[in-house]
């Protein structure tokens, strides 16, 4: 079953992911124009995300991130790898889902907790005395959220990103009819 209407691919899923490493090989592949909210924010503010959190606040920063979503899910032919949180706004599933084949990279909490350790730029995790923990009680409220927005899903549990991106491109190919 095609989707034609499908004209951008939507990467989401938890910090760690692999949406930025992955949505960058998958917009070359496709030669679709990358667009990663979290760098488009930090450019437009000329700050970082865990800047961004401390000086908008968290409210602020989703504020912006969802009109950003709103801009972007108007346009077409984009591969757009989205901040880890943007799914708890239903206003943005619905507009990505509207225009993308919304795609979860889905990770493990052992490979997330690896991956995040020595990470300085992830807001949500300053302060947390036990990393694994925090990790853990995020991912069990954020995963139906997540799964509940995608459209499929890529476990990249072991895959590199080359190959996790190779099946993210397969599946937008055959879904959106692209590759017919």
């Amino acid at each position: 079953m095609t989707h034609s209407g499908l004209t951008n691919l939507v990467l989401i899923g938890f910090m760690g992911a692999g949406k930025s490493t992955i949505a960058r090989i998958c917009a070359r592949r496709l030669g679709m124009t990358l667009c990663d909210t979290d760098q488009i924010l930090e450019n437009k503010y000329q700050m970082s995300i865990t800047q961004l959190f401390s000086e908008l606040g968290e409210q602020e920063f989703r504020r912006q991130e969802c009109n950003l979503i709103q801009e972007l899910s108007t346009g077409s032919r984009q591969v757009i790898a989205t901040g880890g949180g943007v799914v708890l706004n239903p206003v943005n599933v619905a507009a990505l889902r509207a225009t993308g084949l919304v795609v979860l990279l889905n990770v493990d909490l052992d490979t997330i907790v690896e991956r995040v350790r020595h990470q300085t730029h992830r807001p949500l995790l300053a302060g947390a005395t036990d990393l694994r923990a925090h990790v853990e009680e995020m991912l069990k409220k954020r995963t139906p959220i997540y799964r509940e927005a995608a459209h499929c899903t890529v476990e990249v549990r072991g895959l590199s990103p080359v190959e996790s991106a190779a099946s993210v491109v397969n599946l937008f190919k055959t879904i959106s009819g692209e590759g017919k």
